[in-house]
C-alpha cells in the first residue's frame, strides 16, 4: 500500500509540517454556573479499593527492598570490617559507609542558605496540607474560582511564622552566632 511506505527526509530541501485541528462550538442550555454538576454527581460514595491496595502494596514491596538492599552493604561491610579487626589488619583509612560518622557533626559552609531553605521547604509542606485538605473536604468548587488561589496566598501567608521559626530554631541547632 503507497499510503504507509516509508518516507525519506531529505534535509537539503526542508519542507515544513503543518498540524491542524478543527474545533466545533455547539449551544447548550446548560448554564454557566451548573456545567459540572455531572461530574460532581456520583452513583454512591463507592470508594475504589483495588488502586489503593494495590498502590500501598507497591510502596510496601519497594520500601522492603531498598531496606533489604542497605542492610546487606552495611551487613557485608560490618563483616569486613570485623575479619580484620580479628586479623590485625585494620588499616587507618576508613571506607564507605563508616567513613560518613567524621561529616555527621560537622557544620555546613552555607548553614544560612541550608536553614532557610528548610524553613521554606516547611513553609511550602504545610501550604500543600492545608490546600489538598481543603480540596478534599470539598471546599474548591468549579463555581468557585478564586478560593483555591485566595487559600493559598493566605496559607501562605500564615505559614511565613512557621517559616521563620523552622529556620531559626534550626540555625541556632548548627550553632548560628548572627540571629
Amino acid at each position: 500500500n503507497k499510503k504507509f511506505d516509508r518516507y525519506e527526509i531529505n534535509t537539503d530541501d526542508p519542507k515544513p509540517i503543518v498540524y491542524t485541528y478543527d474545533v466545533f462550538f455547539e449551544n447548550s442550555n446548560t448554564q454557566y454556573t451548573s456545567r459540572w454538576d455531572f461530574m460532581l454527581q456520583s452513583d454512591g460514595d463507592k470508594i475504589h479499593w483495588k488502586p489503593i491496595v494495590v498502590s500501598m502494596v507497591l510502596i510496601f514491596v519497594g520500601c522492603l527492598w531498598v531496606t533489604y538492599v542497605f542492610f546487606r552493604s552495611v551487613d557485608t561491610d560490618i563483616i569486613n570490617y570485623n575479619i580484620q579487626v580479628i586479623q590485625g589488619e585494620l588499616s587507618s583509612v576508613d571506607k564507605n559507609w563508616k567513613q560518613v560518622c567524621y561529616d555527621v557533626f560537622r557544620a555546613p559552609l552555607n548553614r544560612v542558605v541550608l536553614c532557610s531553605m528548610t524553613g521554606t521547604g516547611v513553609q511550602l509542606g504545610i501550604i500543600v496540607v492545608v490546600t489538598l485538605f481543603m480540596g478534599y473536604w470539598g471546599f474548591f468548587l468549579p463555581e468557585t474560582r478564586g478560593y483555591l488561589l485566595n487559600t493559598m496566598i493566605v496559607s501562605s501567608i500564615v505559614c511565613s511564622t512557621f517559616s521563620g521559626f523552622f529556620s531559626s530554631k534550626f540555625y541556632r541547632i548548627l550553632g548560628g552566632q548572627n540571629w
